[in-house]
């Protein structure tokens, strides 16, 4: 039986960042942070975390600033900003170099990281990275993040935001099921928009954001993922020509970190890549 997961608090110019944490008597040198997609939190990690500990690593899994238990207060955040707060936390979790994941909109914020402090990044893997135009950004906001519902008495407005929820949830996962694992995703999702006051300063700064030309620039050992029926599927080809010294990997089917049964198959393909690739010069 796998051991529990540990959480704690890392103090930041931003205040108290949450974490969760596995496989803390593994090596610092065998350190991996894991950014999570958004709308969501470090919880989209727990079965991975458990996964990676047990192949050897200390594995982590922070709220960015706005989600989880993480404080919020970031709406006017660009994504350098969500950056700089990882590495804050990566240096009292992590203070060696380490392995750095994001996905989705986290995945530009591991990539700005990147850019920011190469020399405290190992590995980078991008998982699902969009590359789109500006004016396509801004349309994709408008349309998947709308305006806060406003409160009414009987409650309705959250019956409407669930609806969206799960008109969302199925956008980014075509074959998204409301059965026990679609159910705690979609459960995991309303918690925070509630947590947070349906913050969604992330999809904001991702707007601003040119993926593009901070991909051209990454210079640390890069590993771009993507899944057969990932929303993002169609940006994979272009990471790949903006990166073409990364290697490449594609899930078949649906993408496995929506389904913790498949943990040990997501976290083989991130051990191959961080024990095989090698460090920046």
């Amino acid at each position: 039986m796998s051991a529990p997961l540990r959480f704690g608090y890392v103090d930041t110019a931003h205040g108290q960042m949450h974490y969760r944490a596995a496989g803390l008597g593994e090596p610092l040198t065998r350190s991996v942070l894991l950014l999570h997609w958004t709308p969501g939190s470090g919880a989209q990690y727990d079965a991975f975390l458990h996964e990676l500990a047990r192949r050897g690593f200390r594995a982590f899994a922070p709220d960015l600033a706005g989600y989880g238990a993480s404080p919020g207060g970031a709406r006017d955040w660009l994504i350098a900003d969500f950056a700089k707060n990882v590495l804050e936390i990566a240096q009292v979790l992590t203070p060696v170099p380490f392995a750095l994941l994001g996905g989705h909109v986290a995945a530009e914020v591991a990539a700005q990281a990147a850019l920011l402090a190469p020399e405290r990044i190992s590995h980078l893997i991008l998982d699902g990275s969009p590359t789109w135009d500006r004016e396509f950004r801004h349309k994709l906001l408008a349309d998947i993040r709308p305006t806060a519902p406003k409160p009414v008495e009987d409650g309705s407005h959250l019956v409407q935001w669930w609806q969206h929820i799960l008109w969302e949830m199925k956008m980014w996962q075509p074959d998204f099921k409301l059965n026990d694992i679609g159910s705690a995703q979609a459960m995991r999702v309303l918690l925070n928009d509630l947590q947070s006051r349906f913050d969604f300063s992330g999809l904001r700064a991702l707007a601003e954001f040119e993926m593009a030309d901070c991909l051209r620039q990454v210079s640390v050992p890069t590993l771009a993922l993507t899944a057969d029926t990932d929303p993002l599927r169609d940006q994979h080809e272009k990471v790949l020509s903006l990166l073409p010294a990364a290697q490449s990997h594609v899930f078949a089917g649906a993408h496995p970190i929506h389904d913790p049964r498949r943990a040990a198959e997501y976290a083989g393909v991130l051990v191959d890549f961080i024990e095989t690739a090698g460090h920046r010069s």
